[in-house]
């Protein structure tokens, strides 16, 4: 956030001595905040899938769909569709889904093992979101 601020802190300063000159400066804080909002989004459902995984193991199944299902919401946030951790993201999505599969199927070990697989594919996007 410091940064954001100093960001916008430049661009002022240097708008307000060139007179309106620096109109590209904008996208770039705008990627920033696009990029940073997948950042949490990424993060964010890595968290809940992760606490998927330990409910469906404790056999906490419908605790653990629901958690599923808000961590598979999340992958969807953040304008992340042009983030090059977009790949990472639809393969956690993927684990994810199938781990739901499992879960309606009774399987709490092989749902809790797919959304281990979403916390990893997760873990992967949030170094390169």
């Amino acid at each position: 956030m410091t940064r954001i601020r100093t960001r916008l802190a430049t661009v002022a300063a240097t708008l307000a001595l060139s007179g309106g000159a620096v109109v590209a400066a904008a996208p770039a804080a705008s990627a920033t905040s696009a990029k940073s909002a997948c950042w949490r989004a990424v993060v964010t459902a890595e968290d809940y899938a992760g606490q998927a995984a330990s409910h469906a193991t404790a056999g906490h199944l419908d605790a653990a769909r629901d958690l599923a299902y808000t961590a598979i919401s999340y992958t969807f946030g953040g304008d992340c569709e042009s983030n090059p951790a977009i790949t990472d993201i639809e393969d956690a999505r993927r684990q994810l889904n199938n781990g739901v599969y499992a879960l309606d199927g009774g399987d709490g070990e092989g749902a809790s093992a797919r959304f281990h697989s979403a916390v990893y594919e997760l873990e992967q996007a949030s170094y390169v979101a």
